[in-house]
């Protein structure tokens, strides 16, 4: 890149001119952009701005990495709690509602939750909270009042125990009909039957098909059935368990 300084000294010394004895002309560094000779800064300036410039390998450099990596962890742990804090509290607002009302709301909304005992805290899933309603509905007013005040004023262990004997009492394995047309699960009113046989009995039943066809592979996709049972775990008052 050519300097104005250059183009300055080409200008004056040129003879056509006429101006090649008079005096050079001062640079003028007012509007910048000019070059400045290399010997204009002085070598202690040189040596302080060196001394300046930053070096990763001093020991302030490392030190100051150090700090940054410590305020780095800080935040990172502190992000951790706050989440914890936030996971840990969800579903504080109903503790001071009566635990049956809790398992009441979980069942409604379909999502678990925190109930309050005697020793602490304890979070009811959907099919625990389910399960204890429903028993709930059905056992004589002695026994609920019993069990009330076990799920509202006992401790963590007299409620598992509840739990249970609650799921022994009222919950059983059983065979879920699952039925497929064209590739999609048809939902509406479940199937649920005790006996594997029967179940599948019924499986095979609902997936033949009459009509013209010749073959079973010219059935149009939207029509060809699978059926198959599925073993689950269900309340044995489910009013849609069959035992034929």
């Amino acid at each position: 890149m050519t300097k104005f300084s250059d183009i300055m000294k080409k200008f004056y010394e040129d003879e056509m001119l006429g101006i090649k004895n008079e005096d050079a002309p001062a640079n003028s560094v007012a509007a910048g952009g000019v070059d400045m000779p290399a010997d204009a800064v002085s070598k202690k300036k040189q040596k302080e701005i060196q001394k300046k410039a930053y070096d990763g390998r001093t020991r302030e450099a490392r030190a100051f990495m150090k700090r940054m990596l410590e305020l780095k962890a800080k935040r990172e742990s502190n992000f951790r709690k706050s989440v914890k804090e936030k996971m840990d509290n969800f579903g504080e607002e109903y503790l001071n509602e009566a635990n049956v009302d809790v398992l009441k709301k979980i069942v409604k909304d379909k999502q678990n939750n925190k109930i309050k005992l005697k020793d602490g805290t304890l979070r009811v899933d959907l099919f625990t909270a389910s399960a204890l309603t429903q028993a709930l509905e059905k056992v004589k007013p002695d026994t609920k009042k019993k069990m009330e005040d076990i799920i509202n004023k006992g401790g963590k262990a007299q409620f598992m125990k509840l739990v249970g004997v609650v799921f022994k009492w009222c919950m059983v394995h059983a065979f879920l009909l699952v039925f497929l047309l064209g590739g999609d699960v048809q939902g509406g009113q479940p199937m649920y039957f005790r006996s594997i046989e029967t179940c599948n009995w019924y499986a095979s039943q609902i997936v033949k098909r009459y009509g013209n066809y010749r073959y079973s592979s010219l059935t149009p996709p939207e029509h060809r059935a699978t059926a198959y049972c599925k073993p689950v775990y269900i309340n044995s008052n489910t009013p849609t368990l069959y035992d034929h």
